[in-house]
């Protein structure tokens, strides 16, 4: 019924019709994830400026009203208000000479993280790290580490 340069022509509509779905679906997917990350690179920079400058109270800003704190003298749950002071005391106790990101991701739940490496001037260097969660579609750090890093 059909002569074979029909059913060809078919057929190289169809597999030219499935690449144009698979196409449009990973744009669509790039889409999104460039919408689910806008608000990242903004706290990303205002995360590394509070560091680098060692400004407790600009970073507080970016805490949630209870965070998770794992440092050399502080290991525990504070309010956001405890947690400034204990970073100030900390900033204070060990000035920043550098401070870079070293990676970065997120996590099936939309919680995203950083890690980074942070030295100071009495040449100590902490491994610290970052989650950061979405309220009322803001992130906020819950939780951050300076742990001591061996390897200098």
């Amino acid at each position: 019924m059909f002569n074979n340069s029909f059913l060809l022509f078919i057929s190289f509509s169809m597999k030219k019709l499935h690449l144009l779905n698979v196409l449009l679906f990973g744009i669509f997917i790039l889409s999104f994830n460039n919408v689910v990350y806008s608000q990242v690179p903004a706290i990303n920079k205002e995360i590394e400026k509070s560091i680098k400058s060692a400004n407790a109270k600009e970073l507080a800003k970016s805490f949630n009203d209870v965070i998770d704190i794992n440092l050399p003298d502080y290991v525990g749950v504070y309010a956001k208000n405890q947690a400034e002071v204990i970073l100030k005391e900390f900033f204070t106790k060990n000035p920043p000479i550098s401070f870079n990101y070293i990676h970065n991701g997120s996590s099936k739940d939309g919680s995203i993280y950083f890690i980074g490496t942070y030295k100071t001037s009495a040449n100590n260097q902490y491994r610290t790290s970052f989650l950061l969660k979405k309220t009322d579609d803001i992130y906020f750090i819950h939780q951050l580490r300076f742990e001591i890093d061996n390897i200098k």
